[in-house]
Parts: structure tokens; sequence; C-alpha cells
């Protein structure tokens, strides 16, 4: 059968290009948790200028099991936009909690540790 001969080649080379894709992943996922550990913890005054979930959503919570509060922002498919006093425009992705105690418009102060949002103490009008 010579047109099977090459096939053990070509899974040999699909199977590295997958093993090559897996690690790069993982790779890219370690440095930017390295980098987020690293950043400073930052507060800033900051206006919420929106909020928005993704059509796709992600993972529904059971499948992701005892995940980290980054890891459901991710996974949530939620994201808020804020605008800081200098003009700066961040964007964070957000839990469902979260999401749903922002408000549109809404100042206040934003916390956050490189590209992982930490809170919005919101100002309470009076």
């Amino acid at each position: 059968m010579r047109v099977f001969k090459g096939m053990g080649v070509f899974f040999f080379v699909a199977f590295l290009a997958v093993l090559a894709g897996i690690t790069c992943i993982l790779l890219r996922n370690y440095v930017s948790l390295r980098k987020n550990k690293k950043a400073p913890k930052i507060t800033v005054a900051a206006v919420l200028t929106a909020r928005w979930m993704d059509s796709a959503g992600g993972l529904p919570p059971s499948i992701l099991g005892g995940k980290s509060k980054e890891k459901e922002a991710e996974s949530s498919g939620c994201y808020a936009s804020f605008q800081t006093a200098d003009g700066e425009q961040l964007v964070f992705p957000v839990t469902l909690e979260e999401y749903g105690a922002l408000r549109d418009g809404a100042s206040g102060q934003l916390t956050y540790q490189g590209t992982w949002f930490q809170g919005f103490e919101q100002k309470t009008d009076i």
C-alpha cells in the first residue's frame, strides 16, 4: 500500500505542530502571569465609560471548577472600559457579579494590577 507509506511522517509532523501550539499558549500565559504578579497595584480616579458582554459568552462556571477570580472574569465574557483622569482608556474582563454592580458613567476609584482588574469603588451620590 504505497498510499499510506508517508502517513507516519504526516502524523508525526501534525503531532509536533499541535505540541508546539500548546507549548506557545502555555508559555504566553506563564509570561503574562509573571508580568501581572510583578506589576504594582495601582488605584486611580476613573469613569466607567462602557460595559458589555461578549455575545459568544464563555465557559459555564461548572466546567472551570476551582478557578481564580481572574479565570472567572476571563471566562464570563463580561468587560468594562474605564477612562482615567489623564485620559488613558483601560479595558478589563470582569466577573458577572462585578458586571452587574457597575453602572455606565459612574465615577470612582479603579484598582488594577497589570492587566488584572482588582476593583472599582463607585462614588455614591447622596
